[in-house]
């Protein structure tokens, strides 16, 4: 089981590795993204991780694409290859992420900026994940994001900020242009996070079916966050998190979907090898009586 969910997730982080590098490398397929990424590493450069030690910081057009260049060959490296070469890349991937998350941090960023890469680091990280690891996690991190959007008491710099955010929200309600009715940014808010709460609470707690309804209610979150930041014409850093979570709770639905198949089939295997080992037994005992029968029978042939 875990060795399917790591397969999986080797996959979908291989291929998104392959697609943000290139992102950094050509402009040939998605030229508005890689304008993006130019811009973005003129600003990343002024915080080259290793500026203080060395006193030395790489042209910007030289970091992205090494950078780039980096991300292309472990997502191939994730897909094709396997053995130590695939954790080294795997390692590789992490020092890069977590030299993003401190970039973010030594611009001031605020969290939705450093989500992608701190999600992709703990995904990084987990690199003997189960199913059991990625529910756990998922429930946990909903829990966290849906408290954020529902009380100010823990973190009230993020909850001003989703207050701030669910106003722009709020504008592009996904059921305005068939309904003609959006909710209040409030009440959108604390809905959405008390969703998220309640869902990642039976995530964590709740087996069952009920479990996989919370995966499948989560995923339509998220797919309705995608089209509102697409909506609002908002760039890919802002829709990132989303997008990436989004494919991991598909994910998560397919693992679960090939363990309850793989369990189906041992059971039925069971079930019909206790059949056979009956037939066996009374086959047995059909042979052993007609034995007897015919013993008995010389028996009395004999007398």
């Amino acid at each position: 089981m875990s060795s399917l969910a790591l397969t999986v997730l080797t996959l979908t982080v291989g291929m998104f590795f392959i697609l943000t590098g290139q992102f950094k490398v050509t402009s040939k397929f998605f030229p508005d993204i890689y304008e993006d990424m130019r811009h973005e590493f003129g600003r990343i450069n002024k915080v080259f991780p290793f500026y203080k030690i060395t006193g030395w910081r790489p042209y910007a057009k030289n970091y992205r694409m090494t950078v780039g260049i980096i991300e292309v060959i472990c997502g191939v490296i994730l897909i094709l290859i396997p053995g130590r070469l695939k954790q080294l890349a795997n390692i590789v991937l992490l020092v890069l992420m977590l030299g993003a998350v401190y970039t973010h941090y030594a611009l001031h960023d605020k969290l939705d900026r450093m989500a992608p890469e701190i999600i992709i680091c703990l995904l990084l990280i987990m690199s003997s994940l189960a199913l059991t690891v990625l529910t756990l996690t998922f429930g946990m991190f909903f829990i966290l994001t849906g408290q954020f959007k529902v009380t100010s008491k823990f973190f009230p710099d993020i909850h001003e900020d989703m207050r701030h955010e669910f106003g722009r929200i709020n504008k592009v309600f996904p059921f305005y242009k068939i309904t003609g009715w959006r909710p209040y940014a409030k009440n959108y808010r604390m809905t959405v996070g008390i969703i998220e709460v309640i869902c990642g609470v039976i995530l964590i707690l709740i087996p069952g079916r009920l479990k996989q309804l919370a995966n499948i209610v989560l995923l339509v979150l998220m797919l309705g966050a995608v089209y509102t930041h697409y909506a609002l014409h908002d760039k890919l850093d802002r829709m990132a998190p989303e997008i990436i979570i989004c494919l991991l709770l598909v994910t998560r639905l397919i693992i679960y979907q090939q363990g309850k198949s793989s369990r189906n089939e041992k059971s039925t295997k069971l079930k019909d090898e206790v059949t056979n080992e009956e037939k066996d037994n009374q086959q047995e005992s059909v042979d052993e009586e007609s034995e007897d029968e015919k013993n008995s029978s010389n028996e009395k042939k004999n007398d």
